[in-house]
């Protein structure tokens, strides 16, 4: 399933935000694809990830603790640098470790 969100309006050469490795659809504006950190090669078949390997979207199979505002989520959560660059190979359940300073709390998770 290509779950994606589109940014920028549902008109023709809207922008999209996938999760690594899915395609963009035909409506997509793939101008600024290897541009700035991105990574994105429409030829090498590979899509929306920087250059350091950072996925644009991820989908996460359980409760999720949000990042604070402002709060990089490879400072909220201790394992998901390594879990993203590596494709998700390593640390299966990074989302498991996460900095209680870091992460918005509420009385439902």
């Amino acid at each position: 399933m290509n779950i994606f969100i589109i940014t920028d309006g549902n008109a023709a050469n809207r922008r999209e935000i996938h999760v690594a490795g899915y395609q963009p659809t035909q409506l997509a504006d793939v101008s600024s694809f290897g541009g700035n950190d991105d990574a994105s090669s429409i030829s090498a078949k590979k899509y929306y990830l920087s250059k350091e390997n950072l996925a644009w979207g991820i989908i996460v199979p359980t409760n999720f603790k949000w990042p604070l505002e402002y709060v990089n989520i490879k400072t909220a959560y201790n394992q998901f640098n390594d879990w993203v660059t590596s494709g998700g190979a390593g640390n299966k359940n990074w989302w498991n470790d996460w900095n209680e300073t870091k992460v918005f709390q509420t009385n439902k998770n």
